[in-house]
């Protein structure tokens, strides 16, 4: 289960003059539920330096919050698809940091692919029936075009997911879950979804069908391009 670039870089904010010694993270596994505790020393992960790349906009742009001395960004390297949450934070004078907004859910990127069924020639009149797959987070959100004749139509759909699923997630996103929503991370697994489409041919030329973005329930993003 190693994410595509070999491991996600999470930036971690700390708030201490002192080197940081130790970061003890809880790693559960989205499909067994297997709890394991996880001590990074130094070796493990490193101090950035410059945070401004590991850091969004909305971050970067808080007044104050690099000219601190006492602030510093440790960048840990999450290698496995899971829930994360980090437990303690010992510095090298053995002190135990008070740890906030802690918990993270690394999942697979979501992936969409589109497909026609039958022929790959029409009349006018006739119905063109496609099906896209989606693989990823649900609730998501999916934009996708249609180009024919020099003309394009885009298309959004929202609240993409399987029959009866219930996900914290489906009301609004969130970074941070209540112990309810933990006990059970079935939600937080990758979960197929088909759509299946029938439009209607309704004049000459060639038809293109493109996948443009699909956002999952915890926001990651993907811009594709596929086309029938």
């Amino acid at each position: 289960d190693l994410l595509p670039e070999g491991h996600l870089k999470v930036p971690i904010r700390i708030n201490s003059t002192s080197d940081i010694q130790l970061i003890q993270l809880e790693y559960r596994d989205l499909y067994t539920n297997e709890v394991e505790l996880r001590n990074l020393t130094s070796k493990d992960f490193k101090v950035v330096n410059d945070p401004a790349a590991l850091l969004n906009k909305e971050h970067h742009s808080m007044k104050g919050i690099m000219d601190t001395n006492s602030i510093k960004y440790v960048e840990l390297p999450l290698n496995e698809i899971g829930f994360y949450q980090i437990k303690r934070i010992i510095d090298s004078k053995n002190f135990s940091l008070k740890v906030y907004h802690s918990h993270l859910i690394v999942s697979h990127c979501p992936v969409a692919t589109i497909a026609g069924a039958g022929s790959f020639d029409r009349c006018v009149g006739d119905s063109d029936k496609l099906t896209i797959e989606l693989q990823g987070v649900p609730p998501m959100r999916l934009g996708y075009s249609k180009a024919v004749g020099g003309q394009q139509h885009t298309y959004l759909d929202s609240n993409l997911q399987p029959e009866y699923f219930e996900s914290p997630l489906q009301s609004t996103p969130r970074h941070m879950f209540s112990s309810g929503d933990l006990e059970d991370l079935r939600w937080a697994r990758t979960h197929p979804v088909t759509i299946s489409l029938d439009l209607p041919v309704t004049q000459e030329g060639l038809y293109n069908y493109r996948i443009d973005r699909l956002v999952d329930g915890l926001g990651n993003v993907c811009l594709l391009y596929t086309s029938d």
